[in-house]
């Protein structure tokens, strides 16, 4: 049921002020009947319109409201990317941090080994604290695996592409292309 006001001119109308009369027979402001398919006004602020102008103008009227509601279904989707996206971004963040604390390891490992070499620390305290940083290494090398961005994009690209190729079905199924083009 349509709630909104559809203006023709001075005369403002909704659906219920509607009189649908045959094609062959309207009224005009005077009240002489007309032939044809055009809009009549009446003194009373009645529009009366044919069938086949009522049709129409259903027709559109389904179609505009339509791709209303699939204008909105998008807006939506198009915010929930948008933070899928942040979500991304917080990701690669995460993963440039993990990077940059396995350098840091790498670069204590380097110092620890040159520390053996000039027998500053002993071999079995060496290989304690070598233990300790690889198992650090081991969890945040599977939170990296755990939280791949790469894999996150590929599967939002996915979705997004399927969803484009329903919409497009939908547009055709629906014969609105004909409708639209005739």
């Amino acid at each position: 049921n349509i709630s909104r006001a559809l203006s023709f001119g001075s005369a403002t109308a909704n659906f219920s002020e509607f009189q649908v009369d045959s094609p062959s027979s309207e009224m005009h402001e005077t009240g002489h009947q007309q032939t044809g398919n055009s809009l009549v006004y009446e003194s009373g602020g009645c529009v009366r319109m044919s069938r086949k102008q009522l049709k129409s103008l259903e027709t559109t009227l389904a179609g505009s409201l339509r791709r209303e509601h699939v204008a909105d279904a998008s807006i939506k989707k198009l915010e929930a990317e948008i933070e899928h996206l942040n979500r991304l971004v917080r990701q690669r963040e995460e993963d440039t941090r993990s990077t940059k604390m396995m350098l840091r390891f790498r670069e204590d490992k380097i110092q620890r080994l040159e520390s053996l070499l000039g027998n500053h620390i002993s071999a079995d305290s060496f290989l304690l604290e070598e233990n300790k940083v690889l198992s650090e290494e081991i969890q945040l090398l599977q939170a990296k695996i755990d939280k791949n961005p790469e894999l996150t994009r590929f599967a939002l690209e996915n979705i997004r592409l399927l969803d484009q190729l329903r919409r497009f079905q939908e547009f055709y199924e629906e014969g609105e292309r004909e409708i639209l083009l005739g």
